[in-house]
């Protein structure tokens, strides 16, 4: 049965009683007096405390006779209890009494803020501030903590939506948290990635054109470090992690409410993060490592399609969440410039660099490999100086050490995750790099993660020479990801999809044919999607009839099956574009297939509306990338040899 009596302490008070409301007619006093006790219902507050909170400029004869009145006045204008008494009280102390019939929506507040599930159901609660109107010093301190619950809900929130790609409603969230303070940067941040990550590049600079201005206006400052960096990287159109990624896919649920894509164009998919629990808990444990001033590298190796980025993409977010400095970067197949994932990774961050109070010396030192960080100084301070001439080991010595100091200064101020991805590219140079940070990251708020392929790693390869020293040394922490096994894989289909039994079905086929790797996974499920097997209907996954679903086995099939739909002038152009590798200039597509300029643009549409290839990003070598290099080998295989 419902509690008879509602009390609502948010915004501004109200009370109904067997759903009626009531009308309390007390004095301005008295209701704050009310608020006090139901704040503090958990114990007997005393009489003189009582009266000093409520009257504290009032000798204390006169407060306690106050306060003998209003709890007589509101007593009087409490309906008569049916079972309990409202106030529990004696010559001492009084307490409102929490057996009584009652709901009070800051308790059912704090209940639902303890578990993040409830988060959607605590921001519905806060209709505003506790007692809005209410200004005594007493209600302050519990304000502002409940106000600060209300931002912990609504980054839950943000968080929650983000994963899910539900980018209109995490939006909203954001918004909502800046209303609290427009002047809380992490929050601006957060608003600026959203807008990037959900395809609106220019609204994301507006925000932040519009933060500018706002925090000269207010404070006469400039933006963060932080935040011009991540301004930055958006001009550059550098891709941070989420953002513009395929290859995902999400629960219906989060579908529900959204536009309709463009035609033609195909909604974004993104898979729930299931099966690789504890991995993530591994990586969170070597984190609060690095927070504490231990950092390490964790290297986590698997398959190609396995899900090694997905699994840094979780932890990032994590990371940001937590307030700690996420660095990105990615070995290629060919790297265009030694040292390529690390130099781009400080690349993204060149205003942090820039305000580091690091030595002219080591500026100059990193400036070899990142000139940017000159021209951007140069503004600010005198020219670097001139390095004396050292043998070749002498001088890379010199540069790993420059490199290292940079990011020691960018993880001083918080804790900082290096992010490197696909080092099985990476080349020598790289590699002995990567081994110089990990003997020194000991004593360091950092922590270095790696992503490569075991199949490509063998005894030659670089990697292999510096793991066996560093694991001796325990310095090296391996974190292998394996395929998802068949109950994984059903407890994530059973996710997606409504009708269990069929989810049931679907997954076995699925398993079977992808045999637990997720990519394979994906791209038979995007096969099933292009086919009307799977659709959305009224914001829900539906399948089809299982007797007329045909699942492709392995990811070839997949792949040919989405080749097969494409015109035949887009097929041909992703042929030419695998002979090319898994990255690929527009310049050299555009010459390799003798196309005029439009037709190459066209049949680049096709396939980025397929999610075939997706953009590069302007900070990289590469126009466009394929968007998993197993489907550019897909491609590449089931083109005519003579093509190759």
């Amino acid at each position: 049965m419902s509690p008879q009596l509602h009390i609502n302490l948010f915004g501004s008070p109200q009370a109904s009683y067997k759903g009626e409301p009531l009308a309390l007619k007390v004095p301005p006093k008295t209701t704050p007096l009310w608020a006090y006790l139901l704040l503090h219902r958990s114990q007997a507050v005393s009489r003189q405390a009582l009266a000093f909170a409520l009257w504290p400029d009032t000798p204390e004869k006169a407060a306690r006779a106050n306060l003998r009145r209003h709890l007589f006045l509101l007593k009087s204008a409490l309906p008569a209890a049916e079972d309990r008494a409202w106030l529990l009280q004696d010559a001492r102390t009084v307490q409102w009494n929490p057996q009584a019939d009652y709901w009070l929506d800051v308790a059912e507040f704090e209940r639902l803020t303890q578990d993040p599930a409830g988060a959607e159901e605590a921001v519905a609660l806060y209709r505003g501030d506790l007692i809005e109107n209410c200004y005594d010093d007493w209600i302050f301190p519990d304000r502002e903590r409940l106000r600060s619950l209300y931002m912990v809900n609504l980054t839950r929130l943000v968080d929650h939506h983000r994963a899910r790609r539900a980018f209109p409603q995490a939006i909203g969230f954001a918004v909502r948290l800046l209303t609290l303070d427009s002047l809380r940067e992490d929050a601006v941040r957060l608003l600026i990635t959203l807008r990037y990550e959900s395809g609106d590049r220019a609204g994301a600079l507006k925000e932040y054109t519009a933060f500018c201005r706002l925090l000269r206006e207010e404070l006469g400052g400039e933006p963060m470090p932080e935040t011009q960096a991540l301004a930055d990287a958006i001009r550059r159109d550098r891709l941070v992690f989420g953002a513009a990624r395929g290859g995902l896919l999400e629960d219906a649920s989060s579908i529900a409410g959204r536009r309709a894509p463009a035609p033609g164009r195909r909604a974004d998919l993104v898979l729930p993060f299931v099966g690789r629990e504890v991995e993530f808990e591994q990586l969170l444990t070597w984190w609060d490592r690095a927070a504490r001033g231990v950092g390490t590298l964790v290297m986590i190796g698997g398959e190609a399609g396995v899900g090694k980025t997905r699994l840094v993409e979780e932890f990032a977010r994590r990371v940001e969440a937590q307030g700690g400095r996420m660095l990105l970067g990615h070995a290629l197949a060919a790297e265009a410039a030694p040292y390529q994932p690390v130099v781009s990774a400080l690349r993204d961050a060149l205003p942090l660099l820039a305000a580091l109070d690091l030595s002219s010396l080591w500026q100059a030192v990193v400036a070899q490999v990142l000139p940017e960080l000159d021209t951007r100084r140069r503004s600010q301070a005198s020219p670097l100086p001139e390095l004396p001439a050292l043998d070749p080991e002498r001088e890379q010595m010199r540069l790993f050490e420059g490199l290292f100091h940079c990011l020691s200064g960018l993880a001083r101020p918080r804790p900082l995750a290096l992010i490197l991805e696909d080092l099985h590219w990476a080349g020598a140079g790289t590699v002995g790099l990567l081994a110089f940070i990990a003997r020194r990251l000991g004593s360091r708020p950092l922590l270095v993660v790696g992503t490569y392929r075991q199949e490509v790693v063998t005894a030659a390869h670089p990697l292999a020479a510096i793991r066996r020293p560093l694991q001796r040394d325990r310095l090296w922490h391996p974190l292998t990801l394996g395929r998802l096994p068949r109950g994984t894989v059903q407890e994530l289909v059973g996710r997606l999809f409504q009708q269990e039994d069929d989810a049931a079905g679907l997954a076995g086929r699925l398993f079977g044919a992808s045999e637990g790797n997720p990519l394979f996974l994906q791209e038979l499920i995007r096969d099933l999607i292009d086919r009307g097997s799977i659709r959305v209907e009224a914001g829900h996954w539906q399948i089809g009839p299982l007797d007329d679903l045909a699942v492709a086995p392995g990811i070839q099939g997949a792949i040919a099956g989405r080749l097969q739909r494409l015109s035949a002038q887009a097929r041909s152009l992703a042929e030419v574009a695998a002979v090319t590798g898994p990255a690929f200039e527009f310049d050299l597509l555009r010459q390799a297939s003798g196309w005029p300029e439009q037709e190459v643009l066209d049949s680049l549409d096709e396939l980025l509306d397929c999610q075939l290839v997706r953009e590069a990003g302007r900070g990289g070598a590469f126009d466009y990338t394929f968007s998993h290099h197993l489907v550019q080998a897909a491609i590449y295989e089931a083109s005519p040899r003579a093509q190759r």
